[in-house]
């Protein structure tokens, strides 16, 4: 058999919060996925971008990276790579911090071609690049796929690129050629099959920000072992099981204690102590005694949590809802021509950050890019 393991936005040494654990986290994610490839006789590792989190990586990260890469080396096992946002230099003079590491292979604006078994192919890298240079870096890729490399081997592709408009530009200029196309950017899963061509996103190893907690306790975390032995690609989910538990909560503030008795009762439950986000809503709501309450009931069950107070307004008080600001904006737009969906996606975009700041409008944009390429597969 021939398997690819292909993985992406991987952020070794993140560090959520600040908290030292929160890294070790992601260094225990990764190590957990470098044991599955071995014992998953994978042939070819292809890491789709953002190996690290920056491109000055702590040192604990580095020598992680190290031991984890050598040990697939000694193994027989190829690693190919591709930069994504975090770990590309923006200054000419720099290297990536990738460039360390001798078992890496760089495949970025590239082929590298080479038999596994009995079996041909063709590995091409494509950085992340700005919008500006992006057309010009596809069609040079697409004049690449001669029909005698198609014929005589498959072609994979490695790509970090964002879903709203990367995803869609791959797909429109290299949807022939290819069999598979290993992507990046991305933190949630997601596969996508058109015209005999799968892409797909991985999505990160652990949970990076709050906006990827509802996705995690849905699709969960982890990377995929792609078969390339026969005609048809087939692609394998493989779950990481190390990763932290998270859970978003919105509780009112007559409900609280009920809510974090239940919230202590399922952190005590975890394998690993969660990290709690809890948004509190009500009248009169004092900041102080609920960081008091949490403080007595999550202190010794939770890693880490946090919390932010919405505040409802008293009966008979005028406030700007009662202007109806989402209806206001919905006919201001429909008025200066947009279409009444568009205005919808606008309204819904400002809903989101009233009720969830930065990461709600992330999760609301994140899932109109998502169904924009579901409805285009069909």
């Amino acid at each position: 058999m021939t398997l690819i393991a292909h993985m992406a936005d991987i952020h070794l040494g993140h560090r959520q919060y600040g908290l030292t654990e929160r890294e070790g986290d992601v260094y225990d994610a990764f190590e957990e996925a470098m044991e599955k490839i071995v014992r998953e006789h994978v042939n070819i590792v292809v890491l789709a971008g953002d190996i690290f989190d920056s491109v000055r990586p702590p040192v604990k990260a580095l020598m992680h990276a190290k031991r984890l890469f050598k040990k697939l080396s000694e193994r027989g096992i190829r690693i190919f790579y591709v930069l994504g946002d975090h770990d590309r230099p923006k200054r000419l003079d720099e290297m990536p911090p990738t460039r360390l590491f001798d078992e890496l292979e760089y495949v970025g604006q590239r082929d590298v071609e080479l038999e596994v078994g009995s079996k041909r192919l063709i590995i091409t890298g494509l950085d992340r690049l700005p919008a500006s240079l992006m057309d010009d870096a596809l069609q040079e890729l697409k004049m690449r796929v001669s029909d005698t490399l198609v014929r005589s081997g498959k072609r994979i592709m490695v790509a970090h690129l964002p879903l709203d408009w990367g995803l869609r530009k791959i797909l429109e200029y290299l949807q022939s050629g290819y069999s598979y196309i290993a992507l990046g950017h991305e933190h949630r899963r997601l596969v996508v099959k058109r015209e005999g061509v799968l892409a797909a996103y991985p999505g990160s190893l652990e949970i990076l920000s709050r906006s990827e907690v509802e996705d995690w306790s849905e699709e969960g975390k982890g990377f995929y072992i792609v078969d390339v032995s026969g005609g048809e690609v087939e692609i394998h989910r493989v779950d990481i099981e190390s990763v932290r538990p998270q859970r978003v909560v919105m509780a009112r503030l007559d409900e609280l204690s009920t809510a974090l008795d239940e919230l202590r009762r399922w952190a005590s439950l975890c394998g690993k102590k969660p990290v709690i986000h809890l948004s509190v809503s009500g009248k009169g709501v004092d900041a102080g005694r609920i960081a008091r309450l949490l403080e007595q009931k999550l202190r010794d069950v939770a890693l880490y949590y946090r919390f932010d107070v919405r505040e409802e307004v008293e009966e008979g008080v005028v406030d700007v809802q009662s202007l109806n600001i989402p209806s206001l904006l919905r006919e201001y737009l429909i008025g200066k021509g947009l279409s009444k969906e568009d205005a919808d996606f606008a309204v819904m975009v400002y809903e989101a950050f009233r009720t969830g700041g930065e990461a709600g409008v992330e999760e609301v944009v994140m899932r109109r890019a998502l169904r924009v390429v579901e409805d285009e597969d069909k």
